[in-house]
């Protein structure tokens, strides 16, 4: 097929409040996004504006307004601070529809252990972590000593050694086992939509192709690990006592001594609001980067300590996409097929390293994104050419018609 043609990225460098103000009214189909979750982890000198504050009242009004009736928004955002950006989306006018749980599994608690916590306060005058870590090295804790590299995750290994941690005082041991959080294996994601202006969504999809949801293109099929609760790979089940008759001899409908079977859809499982998907490996962040140099990278732990290395003692990772938040592809290219109408524009007003992009081109559509980093730029443009290059590698058989 001759025009065979990947889609394009249309890129805008800024605050994204005031460059959405540059896009028209009603001229986008669905915003797909990963605002900063305003969690702030880091404290202090250390701070990094990231994961700060924003105008969630200004953004979701200009989401409003860009949005065609019927559009959809899905943004991400931390457990504990959701209710933020979706009374801000639901009080510009949007209404809300569900939200997504991305599962992943692999999060670490950022924990602080209350009765270690006491030892250092009445031993050191002081609870904070590296006074902590100080008193752990001195009474067991944990080593680690840098040995070599492999293949691994962070392409280093470790020699880890650990001593158990003996509580010093007596109203530490009274705390022994109690900490301050539990451990984050899911991330949510609002879902809303703009009011329908037609009545129905039947009248609003054919005036403006929006208010629709795609659930054939987003079906999970059967065996994907997408869906993580049983054995889905059977492409028919039986069940006994059916009411459902799929011929005319499979007899009564509430006959419960009739066998009938039951065919699941041949696309796959009805999309859900739970997603399983694990988070990127190494490999898929860096797609596309194999000409930029790569930096080390300081891990949310040395941000929120302080510490010029990591705690561990391992050494900082060297990466070409260093950005500290990057979305897997397969779970932003399941929200653009969910999401998208056909011929549809994508909107993320907070591009990061481009994985929307990325999952907008390959699924076929134009995506606009916002980005104020200038040291994201270059990522972004490099991973968003390997996509339209994966987009030609994967469509290849439609030359041949």
């Amino acid at each position: 097929m001759d025009d065979l043609k990947a889609k394009e990225l249309t890129l805008m460098e800024g605050d994204c409040i005031e460059k959405m103000k540059e896009l028209e009214d009603g001229s986008i189909d669905c915003i797909i996004t990963d605002p900063p979750y305003m969690i702030q982890l880091m404290h202090g000198k250390n701070r990094m504006n990231w994961d700060s504050e924003f105008d969630t009242d200004a953004w979701a009004a200009e989401c409003y307004r860009v949005l065609k009736a019927g559009g959809h928004i899905v943004a991400f955002s931390a457990t504990r601070t959701l209710h933020k950006i979706t009374s801000s989306l639901e009080g510009a006018g949007l209404e809300v529809r569900d939200c997504i749980h991305w599962i992943y599994g692999s999060g670490f608690p950022k924990n602080h252990d209350v009765a270690k916590a006491i030892d250092a306060y009445l031993l050191t005058g002081n609870s904070h972590t590296r006074s902590l870590r100080k008193l752990e090295l001195e009474y067991g804790g944990e080593s680690y000593q840098y040995k070599g590299r492999n293949n691994g995750m962070m392409g280093q290994r470790y020699e880890h050694e650990r001593k158990e941690y003996s509580l010093q005082t007596e109203e530490a041991k009274i705390w022994k086992g109690y900490g301050s959080c539990i451990k984050p294996a899911v991330e949510p994601a609002i879902l809303c939509r703009k009011p329908l202006e037609e009545g129905s969504i039947v009248k609003q999809v054919l005036s403006n192709g929006c208010g629709a949801l795609n659930i054939d293109a987003a079906r999970i099929r059967y065996g994907d690990p997408a869906w993580p609760f049983g054995k889905d790979n059977q492409r028919t089940r039986i069940t006994k006592g059916s009411k459902f008759k799929l011929d005319q001899g499979s007899g009564g409908y509430n006959d419960p001594n009739k066998i009938h079977r039951s065919v699941p859809h041949p696309l796959g499982r009805y999309p859900a609001n739970l997603y399983y998907c694990p988070k990127p490996s190494q490999r898929e962040r860096d797609y596309g980067l194999e000409h930029l140099k790569t930096q080390k990278v300081k891990s949310k732990m040395n941000h929120r300590n302080g510490a010029k290395g990591r705690l561990d003692g391992a050494p900082e990772p060297e990466r070409a996409n260093f950005h500290l938040t990057v979305k897997p592809l397969k779970l932003m290219r399941y929200l653009v097929r969910l999401l998208t109408p056909p011929g549809g524009v994508v909107l993320d007003p907070f591009l990061g390293s481009g994985t929307t992009a990325m999952a907008a081109i390959l699924e076929g559509h134009d995506c606009i994104g916002i980005e104020r980093a200038p040291e994201y730029i270059p990522i972004i443009q490099g991973r968003v050419a390997w996509s339209q290059d994966e987009y030609f590698n994967e469509n290849a058989q439609l030359k041949l018609f």
